[in-house]
């Protein structure tokens, strides 16, 4: 097998595997536009090919947090900053994109509004350090340096919006948003 043949059979691999999950975590950022969580992670998929692909770059060591890190920014590019993320579009929602199958969609359709509902209403600033910590796996110092705050405050802004969510977050890992250890304190 040549170079170009491994890293097309991983990057289908990665595809097939995480697709669900990407574009879940997409629909959570964007407030369920899922129009443009399907560019975000269209286009993670694009620069994941292009990276894999590239000579001279160091080596991912880990592409499933690599590619939920790219997924999470691009979803936070594709509704700008000046734009504010609003559920809608519910009948256009894939719910066979967000759950394991069938006979659960209806179930986790409504949990999904359920959670989509619940982030929309965080403050502004404990849903950016959310979203970028538990669905983009960004460092507190990193979110810290993004957002202009103190490590302190991120952390408090995290713990709060966990506190907050905690009613829902069965159901961000029941929707494979997140996995079960995802949610814990870090």
């Amino acid at each position: 097998m040549t170079a170009k043949e491994e890293a097309e059979a991983v990057f289908d691999r990665l595809c097939r595997t995480t697709y669900r999950r990407l574009l879940a975590k997409a629909v959570l950022v964007t407030g369920g536009q899922v129009a443009s969580a399907q560019d975000a992670v269209q286009e993670s998929f694009v620069k994941c090919w292009q990276r894999m692909t590239s000579t001279g770059q160091e080596p991912v060591a880990n592409w499933n947090a690599w590619l939920a890190r790219v997924v999470v920014h691009d979803a936070l590019a594709q509704i700008g900053p000046a734009r504010t993320a609003v559920v809608e579009g519910w009948e256009g929602l894939d719910a066979a994109a967000l759950g394991p199958d069938h006979a659960t969609s209806f179930v986790l359709k409504e949990a999904f509004r359920t959670v989509c509902k619940e982030v929309r209403y965080l403050p502004p600033q404990r849903r950016r350090c959310l979203v970028f910590h538990c669905l983009g796996g960004f460092s507190i110092r990193e979110i810290a340096g993004q957002l202009g705050l103190t490590e302190s405050a991120v952390r408090s802004h995290i713990t709060l919006a966990r506190r907050d969510l905690r009613p829902v977050w069965v159901d961000l890992v029941r929707m494979e948003v997140l996995e079960d250890g995802e949610w814990r304190e870090s």
